[in-house]
């Protein structure tokens, strides 16, 4: 049955792009895609895991998950078929799910290829641009054969992005910033799904190209000169204390927004609530020009 996308998400210029993946009848992975609804997965990723949840795989449609899944609670019952980074191949085999779906950015392609060379079914997601996040929940209910809570869910991380819009100061240069003095600072890279997120919205991200949190001095961070930092609960309070960080405007100004880390630090089933907490965040800040 074809996932109905309703007229707001429609209309939602940056994922017109949607309903194009819902054609394909192209192999996935190690072997074709079965023409029986896909309801059982492996998840590889944390985020992934999220992502089927919101997708309608949920439940017992989870048979595989890693150690640091923990949301949505419905996760318990999967196994554990990967701790901290390394699959265990073998026990993925003997569950044999439907699909194994793999988040890019965090396995090598040697990690992906054995698993196709094991005839999984492997589903190798990228999730830099909201076109990217949205097409692979969309693929996923699609391919499950039933209708699906996934277009209340996009409808809502498009209310979240047009208040971020609606919020963000023209002109203002955004860092993404986690850490503190005494271990050291991180800061994401543009190239990510909330940097796409707040490029859209009319920000700049000052973050690297690479596509992932790297280390950043003091130094650095200062020449980079952000109006406003985005960072998890608890850190934003050690940032403003950092006396070699008092030039920085965000610093300077308070500008300072703090977000739940997993939700920060996740692509999942929150992108939501992430797009209208920095909204709502940000809202409470006076623009640049008068603060």
């Amino acid at each position: 049955m074809r996932l109905k996308v309703s007229p707001a998400l429609v209309a939602f210029p940056i994922l017109l792009a949607l309903t194009a993946c819902q054609q394909s009848d192209q192999s996935i992975g190690g072997q074709a895609r079965k023409s029986e609804p896909v309801r059982e997965y492996a998840s590889l990723s944390p985020s992934t895991t999220e992502i089927l949840s919101v997708a309608g795989i949920s439940g017992p449609g989870l048979i595989g998950k890693t150690d640091s899944c923990n949301y949505p609670i419905t996760t318990d019952k999967a196994v554990v078929v990967v701790k901290g980074t390394t699959p265990n191949f073998e026990l993925i085999t003997q569950l044999n799910p439907q699909r194994v779906i793999v988040e890019a950015d965090l396995y090598p392609e040697s990690t992906i290829q054995k698993l196709k060379d094991l005839k999984l079914d492997v589903m190798v997601v990228n999730l830099k641009t909201a076109e990217d996040y949205a097409n692979t929940i969309i693929k996923i209910a699609s391919d499950a054969g039933s209708e699906t809570s996934t277009s209340e869910y996009l409808d809502r991380v498009y209310g979240g992005y047009s208040l971020l819009k609606g919020n963000m100061p023209e002109g203002a240069k955004i860092a993404v910033i986690i850490g503190d003095p005494t271990t050291g600072y991180m800061i994401q890279s543009k190239n990510t799904l909330l940097g796409d997120y707040l490029t859209k919205a009319g920000a700049t991200d000052v973050g690297p190209e690479t596509g992932k949190f790297e280390p950043i001095t003091a130094e650095k961070l200062i020449t980079l000169n952000p109006d406003i930092i985005l960072t998890k609960i608890g850190d934003g309070e050690k940032i403003i204390k950092d006396p070699t960080l008092k030039s920085v405007p965000a610093v300077a100004k308070g500008r300072i927004v703090g977000v739940d880390p997993d939700i920060l630090l996740r692509d999942g089933a929150r992108v939501d609530k992430l797009l209208e907490g920095i909204a709502t965040g940000i809202g409470r800040i006076a623009t640049i020009k008068g603060n």
